[in-house]
């Protein structure tokens, strides 16, 4: 199940997380957290995760979000998020992670970015 819900493949110099299906806090948000953690140890520091198939997510997938960006940051990374819904968007704004976070229609434009590819 777990797999089916993370996918991660590298392009290039750039590492892309694509999500599906919930991220609410249980055992899918250990694993992704797993997966952040493993990203922020890699000579890719660039990554683009893409939230097209994310139905929903909490507290708990902004926190483990947040604590990969400050490592990835602290090695001149950089998480990059693509293809939100309007409900994942809102609750970015709503948190004004928006200003936190480059934001992407797609998986795509976010590769073509200078802001995710230098």
């Amino acid at each position: 199940m777990l797999d089916e819900q993370i996918d991660v493949r590298d392009e290039g110099t750039i590492t892309i997380v694509s999500l599906n299906g919930q991220f609410i806090g249980g055992e899918e948000t250990d694993a992704l957290r797993d997966v952040f953690v493993g990203l922020t140890k890699r000579e890719r520091p660039h990554v683009i995760v893409d939230l097209a198939d994310v139905s929903y997510l909490n507290s708990s997938f902004i926190s483990a979000l947040l604590a990969a960006h400050a490592a990835l940051a602290r090695r001149g990374g950089v998480i990059a998020l693509a293809g939100m819904n309007g409900t994942i968007g809102q609750i970015f704004a709503v948190t004004k992670l928006e200003l936190v976070f480059p934001l992407f229609p797609t998986v795509e434009v976010a590769k073509s970015s200078q802001n995710v590819s230098s």
